[in-house]
């Protein structure tokens, strides 16, 4: 099942309610950027283990990388960060190796 929530806040409320298998979010996002979900999950007993996907269209500078990617509450940063663009194959390719995902069977796109 998919889940959404229209910014950082009510995602992390969601989350907390739901306790998803995976969160995948955008980087900048209004009530929060992903640092501050990031922060806010890390820090509750129900998600602070659940793998975080970050995905951006825009390029993040190295000091924006490495403060995402630094430890939070002793428990790592997002699982991985993706570019957000429109081939989705290395995405659910992350989704079954870290949380068991069996989704559609996708070709990597040649073009």
């Amino acid at each position: 099942d998919l889940l959404y929530a229209p910014d950082a806040a009510q995602g992390y409320r969601i989350a907390c309610k739901e306790e998803p298998s995976a969160i995948i979010c955008d980087y900048f996002m209004p009530n929060g950027d992903a640092l501050y979900l990031l922060s806010r999950l890390r820090t509750t007993h129900t998600t602070k283990n659940t793998p975080v996907f970050v995905l951006t269209g825009r390029r993040l500078d190295d000091p924006t990388r490495q403060n995402l990617m630094r430890d939070l509450c002793c428990l790592p940063g997002p699982t991985k960060i993706f570019r957000n663009t429109f081939d989705t194959f290395e995405l659910f390719t992350a989704l079954q190796q870290f949380c068991s995902f069996e989704g559609p069977h996708i070709e990597q796109s040649t073009a």
